[in-house]
């Protein structure tokens, strides 16, 4: 099962990802995911291109690079379709949809699940359950 992590820009929590990294899990991405209502928005690690071929949906794709900066922003790529940023370290898919996404040049923070929930239980705030 992929852990759960959290996207940050500026300091906001922007989206609540599910990490690939098997080999097997970054192959298949979202492709396993049949309604977009339901397909979760991923981290694939270690990956500088993408592939929707056998896609059901179209995609919003961010690519970043080793000093977490977006470099490559695509959106509501098709199916069928191969989309690469070389000097990308890993990148976030999400079924496409209308309204704000990442952007070229932003900077992000990726943390996973387990730091931020003792972050803030120590801080006495508690755990939020569906961030």
């Amino acid at each position: 099962m992929p852990e759960t992590c959290y996207l940050e820009v500026s300091g906001f929590l922007r989206m609540r990802l599910q990490r690939l990294t098997r080999h097997a899990e970054k192959f298949v991405g979202l492709l396993s995911a049949r309604h977009r209502e339901t397909a979760p928005s991923v981290l694939i690690e270690h990956c500088h291109s993408v592939h929707t071929i056998g896609m059901a949906f179209e995609l919003d794709l961010c690519f970043i690079d080793r000093h977490m900066r977006v470099v490559r922003v695509a959106r509501g790529v098709k199916p069928g379709r191969v989309v690469s940023a070389r000097a990308a370290v890993c990148v976030v898919e999400r079924p496409a949809r209308d309204g704000p996404w990442l952007e070229r040049g932003e900077r992000v923070r990726i943390t996973p699940c387990r730091a931020r929930e003792v972050a803030r239980t120590r801080e006495g705030e508690g755990v939020r359950n569906g961030v």
